[in-house]
């Protein structure tokens, strides 16, 4: 697939981090859930804009800065459609910080097209971060409605990344 070339490009990358960035928040556009979905053209079409997506070098700065300082992550994860893409920033982060905990969190159910337990597992996921559910099967994380493990995890990270609905 897409990924050992997108590997490639991030050990080529003047800035891994920013390169990674791009590549997740082009990610944002693969969503299996629009009705016309997403063909292989649209996708690669996609891939190939990613280094054309503007990040503010302030705000990447910041979140470089954050990250290290930070000693837990939670990455919020959205729609299956960009889990690989996902991955790839979560391999780059602990790459450039390896003291950095990360915590996937993902649905509790099956919703739309939304990353689940299953689909972290399949894609290998739990190799880099802890996995947990947010036991609930609605889009996004409503903390009234997330399990007490999830609201603790989130009230206690350093650092939270959110991508979507995440």
């Amino acid at each position: 697939g897409y990924l050992p070339s997108m590997r490639e490009e991030l050990s080529r990358a003047e800035d891994p981090l920013r390169c990674a960035l791009q590549y997740a928040i082009c990610g944002n556009y693969i969503d299996f859930s629009v009705p016309q979905g997403v063909s292989e053209e649209k996708l690669e079409e996609v891939l190939a804009s990613a280094k054309d997506i503007a990040i503010e070098e302030e705000k990447l700065e910041a979140l470089r800065r954050s990250l290290s300082e930070a000693e837990e992550l939670v990455y919020l994860l959205d729609n299956c459609g960009e889990i690989v893409l996902d991955r790839l920033l979560m391999e780059e982060i602990r790459r450039e910080f390896p003291g950095i905990r990360i915590t996937a969190v993902v649905r509790g159910g099956e919703i739309v097209n939304d990353v689940t337990l299953k689909d972290a597992e399949e894609t290998g996921l739990a190799e880099l971060a802890q996995v947990m559910a947010n036991g609930d099967d609605i889009g996004g994380n409503a903390l009234a409605r997330i399990s007490p493990e999830t609201r603790e995890k989130l009230f206690s990270a350093d650092l939270i990344l959110s991508k979507g609905l995440g």
